[in-house]
């Protein structure tokens, strides 16, 4: 986040990871991490985007912005909760990072949440 000079805080609060101020606002943000693993043929990133040992996927009581961060490249992608309500993981090839997406995908969620 300081990377996007983003201001932030490493809370302790129910679901929520970071909190961050941009442009007068508060996010909740919850943080999942993940490192590159075989799958089948291929390779990806597997991020677990829920909650609890049942694995109830989050929602926008618990945040607002989920982060996969990959451990190797240290990549951010933020998705606005309402993208991933349903799901219980989200997958996500290598080959879709690069050095423009954790500024990008911040920005598309931003801008996402504007329009709720």
């Amino acid at each position: 986040m300081l990377k996007l000079g983003v201001s932030c805080r490493v809370v302790n609060m129910g679901a929520t990871d970071l909190l961050a101020e941009f442009d007068g606002k508060i996010y909740r943000i919850q943080v999942k991490a993940s490192q590159l693993k075989a799958h089948k043929r291929s390779y990806g990133y597997q991020f677990m985007v829920a909650k609890g040992g049942n694995k109830e996927p989050f929602t926008p009581y618990d945040c607002d912005i989920i982060a996969c961060v990959t451990i190797d490249t240290e990549y951010v992608w933020f998705f606005p909760i309402q993208k991933l309500c349903d799901q219980v993981s989200k997958r996500i090839m290598p080959e879709k990072f690069n050095e423009h997406t954790t500024e990008r995908t911040w920005k598309d969620a931003i801008a996402y949440l504007e329009t709720l």
